[in-house]
């Protein structure tokens, strides 16, 4: 029994200490290029430990990403709708500065899109919970607008979009996007909410 824990807690450092080396490989932008042996060494574990933890390297790819976008996302917890702002402009300003390639890697592949998809679903509701205070009381079609143009402009693509097709510095992109959530949640704050039908 005791030996059973033992070997269970190693298993899961063993998994743990091979995700951070990825995360902080692909932090460098080093893990792309990387050989397995590479990243196994790295790891302290041999090749044979690190595939059967991760039987390809599109899933050891897929879990370093995931810690990143965990990391970067969830270092400040969005508490209520006067943080959605700020806790945009921290995180987008974190994730660029952290790797420039993760965002594009993100939100230009399918491995990216999966990562993404799991990382802004637990993302999305913090916006939701935080916003729900301004958007309670409004008839539910308004209320879900109001909160669809908040978790809209709070994205990855937005913030891609304004500098690609906008041509905004990444500075740029990051403050408009800000700007663009607390004019939303001020509106929300002072009563106004969109209009139904139209």
């Amino acid at each position: 029994m005791v030996a059973d824990r033992l070997r269970t807690r190693q298993r899961a450092l063993g998994r743990e200490t091979i995700v951070t080396v990825a995360a902080d490989m692909l932090r460098r932008d080093e893990l792309d290029e990387a050989p397995v042996r590479i990243i196994a060494e790295a790891a302290g574990v041999s090749v044979r430990t690190l595939y059967r933890y991760f039987p390809t390297r599109a899933e050891l790819m897929e879990a370093a990403a995931e810690r990143m976008v965990d990391t970067l996302l969830h270092d400040t917890p969005v508490i209520d709708f006067d943080d959605i702002a700020p806790h945009y402009r921290l995180a987008a300003r974190k994730f660029a500065a952290d790797t420039p390639r993760l965002a594009r890697v993100l939100t230009n592949t399918d491995m990216g899109a999966q990562v993404k998809a799991r990382a802004r679903r637990a993302y999305v509701n913090e916006l939701i919970a935080a916003i729900e205070p301004l958007v309670g009381h409004l008839p539910p079609d308004r209320g879900r607008k109001a909160t669809a143009a908040v978790t809209g402009v709070a994205t990855p693509q937005t913030w891609m979009w304004m500098m690609d097709e906008g041509g905004l510095t990444l500075e740029e992109a990051t403050d408009t996007a800000a700007w663009a959530i607390s004019v939303i949640v001020d509106a929300l704050k002072a009563g106004a909410a969109p209009e139904a039908g139209g």
